[in-house]
């Protein structure tokens, strides 16, 4: 085969795959009750198997694709009602079809006898029962039919003759089109009508006359028209039975004698490769649609894979140079090269974007393999499970769907042979017949979440605390002491069973590691949540995409290491009074909740194996990253707290797969390999029991205080003796600095902070009020810094107080100000509610275009570039 027929051949073997899924999920709706529009769909996508397979030869493809349809024909016209054994018999079809596509080559030597009989005898029961039509009847029908196609070759515009397409002209009996309902005949002929330019049609009199003394009682159609498609293909497509049919032209193709294919008598041209292939072309178009001026044209293509992974390595490759750029054009006293870099960095983020969505694809090609699989594992357990699953459009990268397709596949059937009662066993527990399972996806936290949840017996937490035992992972102290939470995480373990015996479905202790160790590989995490009794709920936590993701540069130790942005909630300056140690844990008071703390240097050295003891007397600077998995809500102290920016993210390979708190590493701009920390992993890694349910992450964050007011606090600070708070859910940086550091250029003040120059505001002038102090001899001052849409700003403040997140009155109505949302008292203080956003936003577009211009647009490219805020 050259390499044009095997290109187009990898397109029949996508377009057929897809079209069998199509077909699949179609077989299985008929369970619930017959569907015109599925069964149309099942049948179009047999059809064109069938027709695609005759391209190309495949002979054993096109013989099982053929009985099929003319039994799905049979079904479509409702001569046969779909009942469960003749779903199985469809379902072994696409089974046998599959094995065909996916093995092509050997697809010859594929066994097809046993389901072309079963099939046979499917459509074979259907004919006994057909009612013959005239044709069957009077064999001399076709004459009339011929004579009269004759006379309308006479009254057909010679403009319709010079056509490129298909022109053929038709007679069908309206009488025996298998229905009695006039309205299924018209709602046929309009399916047909669909892409076609009808020339002539009607019931014409003298043919009634002719046919009727012919053929018996009858009612004649005739229609002339053009079509793309084959005629005779087109007609059966449309569920419609012809009495005769005349091709009265057909298009010629290059290297191809003008042949009639209604005539298979005369012989046809040899079909070469080259035809195989422009035949099979406009397979490859997925979708068409037209434009404004009414001419298809296409929208959606289908691009070889390893393609797109090319493109997004360069992207990945290209981001590395970029950073690289960014920080040697910082060290350049050249303003016009800052503008020039900063547009390419922007430049190049937007490609990588645009590049990075090219893989993702909706979650509805992982779930529409899902109700099979349920009807499979019930089979063969007896059981009967109704499915839900909600969440098929969310999207996700192509390649993290195919590394979780084997991990969804055994939670499945896990739930339903371990979880999911049998029906009598189920009635005598009190609950329905049919155990529920549930199948969703959402997005949380730059996250795509997926949960498969079963109301079925859930856990045995005894009998896995005596298999730990046997197996030796817990002594039996350790069993005795171990919560609910770490004996399922053992079910996770390489071989870890509690099943008695080893069925077809699971058993062997492989399923569950399985999905822990592709979900480490995919960047995401698996957790289990089950209570006895009453069901399971597995949760799998994965990155929407796998190559480029932002993070949060931080040291500790010396060690430069990175956190997903992701995974951040809130940024504080330690305040050692607040440190407290529960036991030999670190725990922070933050607005009157403890936060367990984790000391991000000791806990490396624990991982190296020193034996570390944290104690809260020791620390006394830093800064508290609150970070959160979907289970846990902590905290990290660190040394130092750098900027945000878009790292290319490398796999550790199997020498780390050991490691728990490292999920990957990535190759900064100056060279330096940096490690990034799992949060889940050392949520797990340091025993870490859940403490961010659904009701205590409302506690916590809190939706409302007094009249409606974010429960996640203000930061309240002074300026000029007056007091000020805004909101903690703004992230803001708090820095002490030597006062000398401010700048004033144009009659602003500004910070060069990290080689980034930041504006800064006085709040008193800001709102135009007096100063109370005059400060004479400042030495140092507070900045509070903020990014806000990409825009860097900061608020100069002589003294910052607490997080008060219970104000002793709250007035939004009496006074009303620009960027204050309420007045507030706390401590006897009047505080200024600040709508920080729309501060930002006031400046940027007010007096901050002075300062943009005089610096040549730079700080324009720092802050939307999205790589260094």
């Amino acid at each position: 085969m050259d390499e044009q027929s095997s290109k187009f051949l990898k397109s029949f073997i996508v377009e057929s795959t897809d079209l069998l899924d199509k077909a699949e999920e179609a077989i299985l709706s008929l369970e619930q009750g017959f569907d015109q529009e599925k069964v149309d769909q099942l049948f179009r996508a047999i059809h064109t198997i069938k027709g695609n397979s005759g391209l190309f030869d495949l002979n054993r493809i096109k013989e099982l694709s053929h009985i099929f349809e003319n039994v799905l024909s049979a079904v479509r016209s409702r001569e046969i009602e779909p009942d469960v054994d003749m779903v199985d018999i469809f379902l072994l079809s696409v089974d046998r079809l599959r094995q065909m596509i996916d093995r092509i080559e050997d697809s010859e030597k594929t066994v097809v006898e046993d389901l072309v009989s079963r099939l046979s005898s499917l459509r074979g029961s259907a004919k006994s029962e057909e009612r013959k039509t005239p044709a069957d009847v009077q064999p001399d029908v076709r004459s009339v039919f011929e004579n009269f196609c004759k006379k309308l070759r006479t009254k057909i515009p010679p403009a319709a003759m010079q056509t490129e397409d298909y022109l053929a002209c038709a007679v069908m009996d309206l009488a025996a089109q298998n229905t009695g309902k006039l309205s299924e005949i018209s709602a046929r002929l309009q399916t047909f009508r669909k892409g076609k330019t009808i020339i002539l049609h009607g019931i014409s009199p003298s043919l009634v006359s002719e046919f009727n003394d012919k053929a018996g009682k009858t009612l004649p159609y005739f229609i002339v028209f053009q079509s793309k498609e084959e005629p005779n293909q087109a007609l059966t497509a449309a569920g419609l039975q012809t009495i005769a049919l005349d091709l009265i032209h057909a298009p010629v193709k290059t290297g191809e004698a003008e042949v009639n294919p209604l005539e298979p008598d005369k012989p046809a041209a040899v079909e070469t490769p080259a035809l195989k292939a422009k035949a099979i072309q406009p397979a490859q178009v997925e979708k068409r649609e037209e434009d404004a001026t009414g001419v298809e044209k296409e929208s959606h293509l289908k691009v070889p894979l390893p393609l797109i992974e090319n493109l997004i390595n360069l992207a990945s490759e290209t981001v590395i140079a970029r950073n690289e750029l960014m920080q040697k054009v910082e060290t350049s006293s050249d303003p016009t090269l800052a503008v020039s870099a900063k547009k390419i960095s922007y430049l190049v983020s937007r490609i990588q974007e645009g590049i990075m969505r090219t893989r993702l694809q909706e979650l509805e090609t992982l779930f529409q393999r899902v109700p099979r699989l349920v009807r499979d594992v019930c089979s063969q357990t007896g059981k009967q499970v109704q499915l839900v699953t909600d969440g098929g459009n969310v999207e996700l990268d192509k390649t993290l769907i195919d590394s979780i397709r084997d991990p969804l596949t055994h939670i499945v059937r896990n739930a339903i042979d371990h979880g999911i009662e049998a029906p009598d066993e189920r009635i005598r527990l009190g609950k329905p017949r049919e155990g529920k399972l549930r199948v969703d996806a959402f997005f949380r936290g730059g996250n795509v979440i997926i949960t498969v949840q079963d109301d079925g017996r859930g856990l045995n937490y005894d009998r896995i605390r005596e298999k730990a035992q046997q197996r030796g992972l817990l002594s039996a102290e350790a069993a005795k002491a171990a919560t609910d939470a770490e004996l399922a995480d053992l079910i996770f373990l390489p071989g870890f069973s509690t099943s008695e015996t080893v069925t077809t479905t699971s058993g062997r202790g492989v399923g569950m590691d399985v999905v822990r160790t592709s979900l480490k590989k995919a960047g995401g995490s698996a957790e289990i949540n089950s209570v006895t009794g009453v069901g399971t709920t597995i949760q799998l936590t994965i990155p929407q995409t796998l190559s480029i993701v932002t993070c949060i540069l931080i040291k500790s130790g010396g060690t430069r290491l990175a956190i997903p942005q992701a995974n951040v909630k809130e940024l504080l300056q330690l305040d050692p009074t607040k440190l407290d140690q529960i036991q030999d844990s670190l725990a922070y008071e933050i607005r009157g909740h403890l936060l367990p703390l984790i000391h991000l240097q000791s806990l490396l050295r624990t991982v190296k194996g020193e034996d570390v003891r944290e104690t809260r007397d020791s620390l006394t600077t830093g800064f508290i990253i609150v970070v959160e998995t979907e289970q846990h809500r902590f905290g990290l102290l660190v040394d130092e707290i750098l900027n945000p920016e878009e790292i290319v993210v490398k796999s550790l390979g199997q020498e780390f797969a050991e490691v728990k708190i490292f999920s990957g590493a990535a190759i900064m701009g100056d060279g330096e390999a940096v490690l990034i920390l799992d949060t889940a992993g050392i949520a797990r890694h340091r025993n870490m029991q859940g403490n961010l349910s659904e009701d205590e992450e409302e506690e916590q964050r809190g939706s409302t205080v007094l009249e409606g007011m974010e429960e996640s606090g203000y930061l309240v600070f002074e300026s000029s003796s007056y007091y000020f708070g805004v909101p903690v859910s703004s992230v803001p940086r708090i820095e002490q600095i030597e006062y000398n550091r401010i700048e004033t250029l144009l009659d602003f003040e500004i910070l060069n902070h990290q080689n980034h120059i930041v504006p800064l505001l006085r709040l008193e002038k800001v709102f135009a009020l007096d100063k109370k102090v005059e400060m004479f001899n400042q030495k140092e001052t507070y900045v509070i810094l903020f990014t806000i849409n990409g825009f860097r700003i900061g608020l100069i403040a002589d003294e910052v107080h607490n997080v008060v997140t219970d104000f002793e009155g709250v007035d939004r109505n009496t006074f009303t100000s620009e960027s204050v949302t309420a007045y507030a008292l706390t401590g006897g203080k009047t505080t200024m509610l600040l709508d920080i956003e729309d501060l930002a936003e006031r400046f940027k577009n007010g007096r901050y275009r002075a300062l943009k211009e005089h610096l040549s647009e730079s700080l324009e490219g720092k802050t939307t570039s999205g790589v260094r805020k």
